[in-house]
């Protein structure tokens, strides 16, 4: 889960450096309808003005703390099963818009590919279940 949670991250970082001017391109895979630069650029992409990509980081660096969190107590498994949760949905949201739209961003894909697997990752192990004592 971790592992995903930082490649997670991993891929939201070059959308950030685009974001804000810093790389001037998002590299795609060749032929399809990926067009990074226009989807991450896109009207939305800048909630409460700020680009979705440092919202993103923010969620995803707290979903990080609450994983390497050592505590076991009932409140802090609720608050990551919440958190999860919470990534899941907006991951899949962001899938979908792109669907509707006929064209994807292969960086926000990965995030949500990442997503896909700290949830797997997290069942499977039992920290996204109730586990029989």
């Amino acid at each position: 889960m971790i592992a995903s949670c930082v490649a997670a991250i991993g891929t939201l970082v070059p959308v950030a450096l685009y974001q804000s001017g810093v790389i001037e391109h998002l590299p795609d895979p060749p032929g399809g309808r990926f067009d990074s630069d226009r989807l991450t650029m896109a009207e939305g992409s800048r909630p409460l003005g700020i680009p979705d990509s440092y919202l993103g980081l923010a969620s995803y660096g707290t979903t990080l703390g609450l994983l390497l969190s050592p505590s076991r107590s009932v409140g802090m498994n609720v608050a990551r099963h919440a958190k999860l949760g919470l990534d899941a949905a907006m991951a899949a949201s962001k899938v979908a818009g792109q669907v509707r739209k006929g064209w994807f961003c292969s960086w926000c894909l990965g995030t949500a590919g990442a997503t896909a697997a700290m949830m797997w990752f997290g069942y499977r192990a039992g920290k996204l279940r109730r586990e029989r004592h």
